[in-house]
């Protein structure tokens, strides 16, 4: 087989390395190289079927950029196939590439008439790289491709079954307002009886009463009114819990509602020697909220800081504005609360242990049931506070102009606005 019939052959990539070591022998040399370059990592990297490896890398890249840059070069570079050091020359191809012999004394007239036959070889053999990095990229892809789906099924399980929680524990959140709401209606229909029955007996109704009669009787009043107002504070939690709260929106002046506040707070901290205090604002702030609530809402603020309070403390309350909302304050000199407790005291049953505090009234509801009365009426209640210094709540609400719209009251119901 002639030396050109030789160098067709090389097309081939199966039998590539056995026929370039016949060519290199021709041509008078022991090994031949062919290297391409590479548009990924911008160098030459030997042609398939040709060695992958070469000892002394760094060597190598300098020879071949050597070649490129004068066309020849020779020197003394590592074997391809055996451990040594042979005599290596180096032949630019266009477009870019580097054909190496390796070892021997080859016939450069005849390499010179041969180079010509390369560039088509350089040709197919960077074809081949193409192919084959397009088939690597194909199956990247195709495992990408198995791999997104894989995930977008378990993403989609997880979804439904993130789904089916969220309606399992709506459900199980319904039922057990339900559940509440029902025992508690239960509860409080012989409280009231027991309250009107002690009441007919206040008056006389079955005959004077003695004086240890009486003083048993407003015990039972007492507990009744108690139990009354734990029951009420369940009530409205499971209402929260159910999304059936409704709000009568209209224009407020603040100001007169925080004013009829007084008389109901002030015998509760009369009784517990702690002063209380209502420092007015002295221009008119007029808010879009419900009266009841924020009676209700400011009374719970109040007689937790009343009850919170040691004897000779005060509680102040306040009202200011900002451009944005109004600002309701209820501020006490009690001990303060720690700032890991100041997120949980808004939780459902949760209450604070207070050293000065005989009992704790109430089951841990008043405040998750404010929050969740503010957050309807498109306002807030926050904490500060430092342990030794007090606590100041801050009940926000939205302002309103001091000229009510065409309707003034409207009706909102809790579902959509409670969080």
């Amino acid at each position: 087989m002639s030396l050109t019939e030789l160098i067709g052959q090389l097309a081939h990539v199966d039998t590539r390395r056995t026929i370039a070591c016949e060519v290199a022998r021709a041509l008078g040399s022991e090994e031949l190289l062919l290297f391409l370059p590479d548009a990924d990592i911008g160098q030459l990297l030997p042609a398939s079927g040709f060695p992958q490896t070469i000892r002394r890398g760094s060597e190598w890249r300098a020879f071949l950029a050597k070649c490129l840059a004068e066309g020849t070069c020779n020197g003394e570079m590592p074997s391809a196939l055996r451990e040594a050091d042979l005599s290596a020359w180096g032949y630019r191809i266009e477009p870019g590439a580097v054909m190496v012999l390796l070892g021997g004394s080859p016939d450069q007239a005849v390499v010179r008439e041969i180079l010509p036959l390369f560039p088509l070889l350089v040709a197919i053999a960077s074809t081949e790289r193409t192919v084959r990095t397009l088939n690597a990229k194909a199956q990247m892809a195709e495992t990408a491709a198995a791999q997104s789906t894989v995930l977008a099924k378990a993403l989609q399980r997880s979804r439904d079954q993130l789904r089916q929680a969220l309606s399992d524990a709506k459900e199980a959140n319904l039922a057990k307002a339900g559940f509440l709401a029902m025992m508690s209606h239960e509860l409080r229909t012989p409280l009231n009886a027991i309250g009107g029955y002690a009441g007919l007996l206040e008056e006389g109704v079955k005959g004077p009463l003695a004086a240890g009669q009486r003083e048993y009787l407003e015990r039972i009043q007492r507990s009744q009114k108690h139990l009354s107002a734990l029951i009420n504070d369940v009530l409205n939690y499971a209402k929260a819990e159910s999304g059936t709260i409704t709000f009568n929106m209209e224009s407020l002046e603040l100001g007169q509602v925080l004013s009829s506040v007084a008389p109901l707070i002030e015998s509760m901290a009369s009784a517990r020697s702690v002063v209380y205090e209502y420092i007015a604002h002295t221009e008119e702030i007029v808010v879009w909220a419900d009266r009841d609530k924020i009676v209700q809402v400011v009374l719970n603020l109040l007689s937790n800081a009343v009850k919170y309070t040691p004897p000779q403390g005060r509680v102040i309350l306040r009202a200011w504005s900002t451009p944005e909302s109004a600002r309701v304050t209820v501020a006490d000199s009690g001990p303060g609360i720690p700032h890991e407790k100041q997120t949980s005291i808004f939780e459902p049953f949760v209450q604070l242990e207070r050293s000065f505090a005989q009992a704790r009234d109430g089951v841990g509801l008043g405040l998750s049931i404010s929050r969740e009365l503010a957050r309807g009426m498109s306002g807030d209640i926050v904490v500060e506070s430092e342990p030794g210094q007090g606590s100041t709540f801050v009940f926000s609400l939205p302002l309103r102009g001091a000229e009510p719209d065409e309707h003034p009251s409207t009706e909102v119901h809790a579902e959509g606005a409670l969080h």
